[in-house]
């Protein structure tokens, strides 16, 4: 009896793979995803072989399926792999979010590998510290400045004079809805925005076999919890940021920032942009104040990191915890690892993934 409901379980399995190995036929035979084939005969790969359940293999045919189709309305390739790389891609009350979530680290490997896969190219992160259209006219009018110190209004009344006095008094007309349409240098050099600039650049060292596509991050949202993945990619592998030092003097974004920690990153690279030359001396004398809660703080955010080890940062109340902290610390991070003990899981999971 058991071996038959084991025949019965392994049957109803198979024809779960059976039924995505016919979607996927069907969508390989479809010239409008031509650009994802490359990406669906890996998927078929793993439906023939069985490596990931099948659940796993529904919940990504579904995913390129969906992105071959913000592609087709005109989105990037670089920006569609982008966003599915953040929890926000997919609408949380979307059965495919919650399956997407439940194996995200798996989901994230196998993005990233698909970049080569459908030979995007090389991808390079721009990270902009520039503000919008609203935020430039919080600085004008003044609101930017409410709820922080007089001296942070009356410094940024000394640079709009001698933004004035080079005849930048309209200064912010250089900024637009998005932070990528911003010209860095107003009429001067064709009126050419960030993103304009950053793009004639790469295409001036690309090659046919490197392409190189900007992917542009605004500094807006890098603090969103689903940024957090990408932000955390950006301080590993390194970034370029753009910083605008008109917008520097917005509290509120230049606190978002802050927040980010990418200046701290030695693969960080930052160029600031002036209007003119002149400004930066003044610049350099004004004052910033950050605001945070203990909320905001990198601390409290990698205590509650899923991808973070846990007992990495943590709460303690009680003193022999603290110490006991200490010693788990400095075992794993400063003495060598002794080998383990072997027992029964080791034996089980000996040769756990290996084929």
């Amino acid at each position: 009896m058991l071996m038959a409901l084991r025949n019965d379980l392994s049957k109803a399995y198979d024809s779960l793979y059976n039924k995505i190995n016919e979607s996927l036929l069907e969508y390989l035979r479809t010239d409008t995803l031509k650009v994802f084939h490359p990406a669906l005969n890996k998927v078929k790969h793993w439906v023939d072989l069985k490596i990931y359940p099948p659940k796993v293999l529904r919940a990504l045919t579904e995913l390129l399926v969906r992105m071959n189709a913000d592609h087709r309305q005109g989105h990037s390739l670089s920006d569609i792999f982008d966003q599915a790389l953040t929890s926000d891609y997919i609408g949380r009350e979307v059965p495919l979010w919650r399956e997407i979530e439940a194996s995200r680290g798996v989901f994230d490997l196998i993005l990233e590998s698909f970049r080569s896969e459908i030979k995007l190219g090389k991808t390079i992160p721009i990270v902009l510290l520039v503000m919008n259209k609203a935020e430039a006219n919080e600085l004008v009018t003044g609101i930017a400045f409410d709820g922080y110190p007089n001296n942070l209004r009356t410094e940024f009344k000394k640079l709009q004079t001698v933004l004035k006095k080079n005849g930048l008094a309209d200064w912010s007309s250089h900024y637009q809805d998005s932070s990528a349409e911003w010209r860095p240098f107003g009429n001067l050099a064709g009126g050419e925005t960030v993103e304009q600039i950053v793009e004639k650049a790469l295409k001036a060292i690309e090659t046919t076999d490197c392409k190189l596509i900007p992917s542009f991050q605004s500094i807006h949202k890098l603090n969103d919890p689903n940024s957090r993945r990408m932000l955390r990619q950006l301080r590993r592998d390194g970034c370029i940021v753009i910083a605008d030092s008109i917008s520097m003097r917005h509290p509120k974004l230049m606190s978002s920032f802050h927040r980010t920690a990418l200046d701290s990153s030695f693969c960080t690279s930052i160029v600031t942009v002036a209007p003119v030359q002149s400004t930066f001396q003044l610049m350099r004398e004004m004052t910033f104040v950050l605001q945070f809660k203990v909320s905001d703080l990198e601390l409290t955010k990698r205590r509650t990191d899923v991808d973070e080890d846990y007992g990495v940062c943590i709460e303690l109340s009680e003193g022999d915890d603290l110490q006991r902290w200490i010693l788990d610390r400095v075992r794993k991070m400063y003495l060598p690892q002794s080998t383990g003990q072997t027992g029964i899981k080791d034996f089980m999971f000996a040769n756990f993934g290996k084929r």
